[in-house]
């Protein structure tokens, strides 16, 4: 196989279980939030906003730019994901476990892949506070410590 197709393919397989990652990340955000419509609806708009903009920030980066493209495409989650309310945050974060191996030859790509699902997270839980109309506090204790998890399981 030439360099360039078996490069490809990597990127591939590689993005595939980022973008696993991805929506197991943008799901479990939701769930931590307490699947309340109006602070679930702010979350959701702060993940699109936040993949808009990597499109500029990770430019050049092949994992982070066919994961951004995937989840533009798909639009929602794939049918074969667990349904939020029965996800679990140890299933999520080993799935986050093995996409950090595959990552782990690919150095400053794989930092910034790493960064990136942060972020998505991050963006989400920041968006809205608690409560029923998503005006408390900005961050509850439960997002704070999936945050605190994810953060360690992608060794950032």
């Amino acid at each position: 196989m030439e360099t360039a197709a078996v490069q490809k393919a990597n990127v591939g397989a590689i993005a595939d279980k980022v973008e696993e990652v991805a929506w197991l990340v943008m799901e479990l955000a939701t769930k931590e939030g307490g699947l309340r419509v109006m602070p679930s609806a702010m979350a959701i708009g702060a993940s699109v906003k936040y993949i808009r903009q990597s499109r500029e920030t990770f430019r050049g980066d092949p994992f982070v730019e066919e994961v951004i493209g995937r989840i533009s495409r798909q639009r929602s989650k794939p049918e074969a994901m667990v349904d939020v309310k029965e996800l679990d945050s140890a299933l999520v974060m080993s799935k986050v476990d093995e996409m950090v191996r595959l990552l782990e030859a690919e150095e400053d790509r794989g930092t910034r892949t790493r960064t990136f699902i942060y972020g998505l997270a991050e963006a989400m839980v920041s968006a809205s506070g608690s409560g029923h109309t998503g005006s408390g506090e900005r961050v509850n204790e439960a997002e704070a410590r999936f945050l605190a998890d994810l953060r360690e399981h992608l060794r950032l």
